[in-house]
């Protein structure tokens, strides 16, 4: 798909395709795409929707039936990096903070996934770092799940306790 995309971002191709969301709720799309960018471990579609008058991403991973349109953009756009940190940072206002502490012997790993967060050292041998992560996304409850007890949520109370039901679901 992304040289597919990157066809239609060379050529200025409008481009349509089925989505299906984090959800699962499947829609329709006719887009301009802009760019391709990778973050989160995955592959990321940045692009203008004309009819609503805004710019999209879209998980590349999640896009179906992708076609090329007929027809070209016009558009005239600003510097697309700017636009994308725009973008992100208007995503980023709707996350939420999660407290975790965590060993010295994790802090590789924590520097590595979350490598925008600061981390605070609290004693010798445990650190702290607040992370900012989509509410609805699975991906960052597995991630923080894979460290098993090497982790602890602080904060907010309401994730802490939807991870552990989680975590129990899983071993029944």
């Amino acid at each position: 798909l992304n040289t597919i995309l990157e066809a239609a971002i060379n050529s200025r191709n409008y481009v349509s395709f089925d989505y299906k969301n984090a959800q699962g709720k499947k829609s329709r799309h006719y887009i301009e795409p802009l760019a391709i960018h990778y973050k989160w471990y995955a592959w990321y579609l940045f692009s203008y929707s004309e009819n609503q008058n805004k710019y999209k991403t879209f998980k590349i991973a999640r896009i179906n039936n992708l076609n090329i349109e007929k027809e070209k953009s016009m558009t005239k756009h600003e510097d697309i990096k700017i636009l994308i940190k725009k973008s992100e940072q208007e995503y980023y206002d709707t996350c939420i903070s999660i407290e975790v502490e965590f060993s010295n012997n994790e802090y590789e790993l924590i520097e590595e996934y979350f490598p925008d967060c600061p981390i605070k050292k609290i004693s010798e041998s445990v650190y702290k770092v607040t992370i900012r992560v989509p509410a609805k996304e699975r991906l960052w409850k597995a991630l923080l799940l894979s460290f098993g007890n090497r982790v602890k949520i602080l904060s907010p109370d309401d994730y802490k306790i939807e991870l552990i039901e989680t975590a129990q679901k899983f071993l029944s």
